[in-house]
């Protein structure tokens, strides 16, 4: 048995502890050292901060935003954007020049034991859920929240499931990949892994073993991590997402968890496995989704039809970053600087006519002409990034 619990050992440590992205610098996040980026003529920049979560941990965390807000009242929808168990907040690049120039803003967090926040544990949606509630938490009390989403990968679906439970304002939630309750999902590791091939009864066994040594080293209980049975009491829209050759957390999760689910949900299947890049017809889909829910036009008063002609071109940037992260895991070489630097020029020039053209309405609306930047957070929350100027309202 002293084998066997080994072999469950070295589990616990690929999912409790997989290795951690910690090793990144400012330099390494969108909008680099300086914190500030253009897409077109608009401007926009990278608000560094650091939270705490209830138990005192320190999380770092980022926002990116409009270096010129046009709404009235300085509020624009926000998206946060929750990675998974071996990720961290730079993950957040795969949905950034997707929702920016849509007038939505994207709010990032290393969770407690990811990345460089503190902690050393992950729990896969057991405390990660904790770290949602003190990101949304932070974004209200500061106020430049109109609606709030969530956008989750693998872990960070379900951390944001347990939250959408408790907070029933969640305007809607994009959840890649989630497993539907964690014991199940250990018990077909067991069983399926050809490493390990053991017959499911001895796999129970060995998954005691495992909840022993989770429990041990990682201080919760793989049983409390059930979205299954989290999902019936959310109501706000959902759209999950799963890879159709995904080995790892199959895509009978998702399945059970929209048959589940209490409000409107459904299932978009794509080609690829569970760390593949994602196809460009699930963002523009899951995008147009949480468009919908954070409802954009109607609160803004934004014809966003104009701004689906800059599709293919944000896609191929954020197709960069996927691509650029997944040679990263891999130890391969990164992207280099110039073919990000020419996809961005790109993305540039097809986009300033219609930025431009976004700026032309607000100020021709005859409300006035730039007013006063929301007020300064509260002084806990440190601001990095000598390029971040703060916004300023175009009302």
């Amino acid at each position: 048995m002293s084998g066997l619990t080994g072999v469950w050992d070295q589990l616990v440590d690929a999912v409790c502890r997989p290795p951690r992205d910690d090793s990144y610098t400012d330099e390494d996040l969108v909008g680099g050292q300086r914190a500030s980026f253009r897409l077109g003529k608009a401007r926009y920049y990278r608000q560094d901060l650091e939270l705490h979560n209830e138990r005192g941990e320190r999380l770092l965390c980022s926002h990116f935003r409009p270096c010129i807000v046009a709404s009235k009242d300085g509020r624009l929808p926000v998206v946060v954007y929750c990675h998974c168990n071996s990720g961290s907040r730079r993950d957040a690049e795969e949905i950034i020049y997707h929702f920016l120039p849509r007038h939505v803003t994207v709010f990032s967090l290393d969770f407690s034991g990811s990345g460089r926040s503190q902690g050393e544990w992950v729990t896969l949606g057991a405390r990660e859920v904790d770290d949602v509630a003190t990101a949304v938490r932070y974004l209200r009390d500061e106020g430049s929240a109109l609606t709030i989403g969530l956008w989750g990968r693998s872990m960070g679906s379900v951390a944001s499931m347990l939250y959408a439970r408790a907070d029933p304002s969640i305007a809607g939630l994009v959840l890649d990949s989630p497993f539907a309750r964690l014991r199940d999902l250990m018990l077909e590791l067991g069983s399926s892994d050809d490493s390990l091939r053991m017959p499911r009864a001895i796999a129970k066994v060995a998954l005691a073993v495992l909840k022993r040594s989770v429990r041990r080293r990682a201080g919760f209980s793989i049983d409390d991590v059930a979205p299954v049975e989290a999902v019936p009491a959310v109501q706000c829209p959902a759209l999950f997402g799963h890879g159709a050759e995904d080995t790892f957390v199959s895509a009978e999760h998702s399945r059970r968890l929209v048959r589940a689910y209490g409000g409107e949900a459904r299932l978009r299947l794509f080609d690829g496995d569970h760390n593949s890049v994602r196809p460009d017809d699930f963002y523009e889909e899951a995008v147009g989704f949480m468009l919908s829910a954070l409802r954009v036009e109607e609160l803004l008063g934004f014809d966003l039809a104009a701004d689906e002609e800059d599709d293919a071109l944000a896609a191929a940037l954020a197709l960069s970053m996927q691509e650029h992260r997944a040679g990263r895991d891999a130890g391969a070489l990164p992207l280099s600087e110039e073919a990000e630097l020419a996809l961005a020029v790109e993305l540039s020039l097809q986009t300033s006519l219609l930025e431009e053209a976004a700026v032309r309405a607000v100020v021709g609306s005859g409300e006035g002409a730039a007013g006063s930047p929301p007020p300064p957070p509260k002084q806990e929350h440190v601001e990095d990034g000598p390029g971040s100027a703060g916004p300023q309202q175009a009302s």
